[in-house]
């Protein structure tokens, strides 16, 4: 299943052609667009693996290319949400 961005959803309050290909798509997204990557749409075994390797690409895409976002962990729906902030 493939991992779809929506637009214009405000974020919560609490590529480049190097190297791979990206496994999630913040190339692709504009402020205020947001995705959820779900266990299903990768080959973690649980949240907490998924959450490390999403918060660590956020952050390294966004240092590369002088963009933020914001990570919220969904245990009931098993997967991570994922806003593109700045």
């Amino acid at each position: 299943m493939a991992i779809k961005i929506e637009k214009n959803v405000p974020c919560c309050q609490t590529g480049d052609n190097r190297g791979r290909p990206s496994m999630f798509p913040f190339a692709g997204m504009e402020v205020d667009d947001y995705f959820f990557a779900g266990l299903g749409d990768t080959a973690h075994e649980n949240v907490d693996q998924l959450r490390r390797t999403v918060q660590s690409a956020a952050s390294r895409f966004g240092r590369q290319h002088g963009k933020k976002f914001r990570t919220l962990i969904d245990r009931e729906k098993q997967g991570m949400r994922v806003w593109r902030i700045k």
